[in-house]
């Protein structure tokens, strides 16, 4: 085997774990949203806590938590897609964009969800401009 078809194949390997570990955060972001659902307005009010109005900031947190995770696994993926045919500091070059996008996304996703639509499409319009610009400046 040659140290090209080494390269691919180690590459390839990569790209999958990448994508495996996206899923395995998928997953795990359900099951954990899950459990808090469950303990905020199931378990814990059976016991006379009544904590029902603080569920929207846990679940922030694991959005952001999670989202975070599965931006980067998403990244790291299309980097790894990316080596096949391209060198290191451009396949990392896209990475960062994508992940800067990503937590743009998240951020407006959450700015939507807790402050209403129009916050999150105000600031998602602005991020996108904002990334637009910067990523068109970056790769040309």
């Amino acid at each position: 085997m040659s140290s090209d078809n080494l390269e691919k194949h180690s590459i390839a390997k990569e790209s999958s774990k990448a994508i495996v570990k996206v899923v395995v955060y998928i997953v795990l972001y359900v099951a954990v949203t899950m459990i808090i659902q469950y303990l905020f307005f199931s378990f814990l009010p059976q016991y006379g806590i009544n904590i029902t109005d603080y569920a929207v900031y846990a679940n922030i947190l694991i959005a952001l938590a999670f989202g975070y995770l599965i931006v980067s696994g998403i990244a790291n993926f299309i980097y790894w897609t990316l080596r096949v045919k391209y060198t290191h500091p451009t396949a990392a070059a896209v990475r960062n964009v994508i992940k800067i996008i990503g937590i743009g996304g998240l951020a407006a996703a959450i700015a939507g969800g807790v402050a209403g639509g129009a916050a999150g499409v105000a600031l998602g319009g602005f991020l996108g401009m904002v990334i637009g610009f910067a990523t068109q400046q970056v790769l040309g």
